[in-house]
This record gives structure tokens, C-alpha cells and sequence, in this order.
């Protein structure tokens, strides 16, 4: 069984894969020890009256998340490169908004992380 600070540790090391793998990192160079075969689950959930409704569900694995990222951050590449970094997805969300106000910007976690699942 997992001890609260097991569970606390193992957090800690998945948040930083995936937080590298979102920076488009390979998985080899960011934890080789680590199969890209690794099963992997996220469910998203909403309130909705008295219920919680099921806004998404991810069934994959690191191999293929990070691949179809580092696909997205393919995608984003223009040369010569404009910016010191790549922007970020709330910048590409704030340019497509309406009149470019935040508050115009829907929530949209439901519909973009299937298109991490399957570009």
C-alpha cells in the first residue's frame, strides 16, 4: 500500500513528466526509465445541479501523449522563429478570442485534450 507521502512523491514525478512532456520534451530524455507503454488515465469532471457530469475521459499512454504534443509543437513551429519561447496555449486562446478579452474565451478542457489523444 501507498503511504500518503508514497503518494505525495509518485504526484511529484508524473506533474514533472507531464509538465515537460507539454513542453514538447522526448519521454527518453525526460524519464528513460519510464515505458512509453505506461497506461495512463484522466477523468474531467463538472458539476451540473445536484450531479456531476463526465466532461471528458483520456485513455492513453505516455508514448502517445507525448508524441502527439511534440506533433502540436511541430505545428506551432515558424521560421525564423518570432518569439524567444513558443506561446503558450493561453496566448493562442486570448489571440482567438473575441475582441481579445479573456472573458470571451470558453472553457474548452473537454474538447482540446481529445485532440491531444488522437491530431
Amino acid at each position: 500500500m501507498f503511504t500518503p507521502s508514497d503518494d505525495e512523491q509518485e504526484s511529484a514525478k508524473i506533474f514533472n513528466v507531464l509538465e515537460q512532456i507539454g513542453k514538447g520534451r522526448p519521454l527518453q530524455e525526460i524519464a528513460p526509465e519510464l515505458s512509453p507503454n505506461t497506461r495512463f488515465y484522466i477523468l474531467g469532471l463538472a458539476p451540473n445541479a445536484a450531479r456531476i457530469s463526465v466532461r471528458f475521459w483520456l485513455d492513453t499512454t505516455f508514448g502517445q501523449l507525448a508524441e502527439n504534443l511534440a506533433h502540436h509543437w511541430q505545428d506551432l513551429a515558424l521560421e525564423p522563429c518570432a518569439w524567444k519561447t513558443p506561446p503558450s496555449i493561453w496566448r493562442l486562446l486570448l489571440q482567438t478570442a473575441v475582441l481579445g478579452k479573456s472573458e470571451n474565451i470558453q472553457r474548452l478542457g473537454n474538447r482540446c485534450l481529445p485532440e491531444t489523444q488522437n491530431p
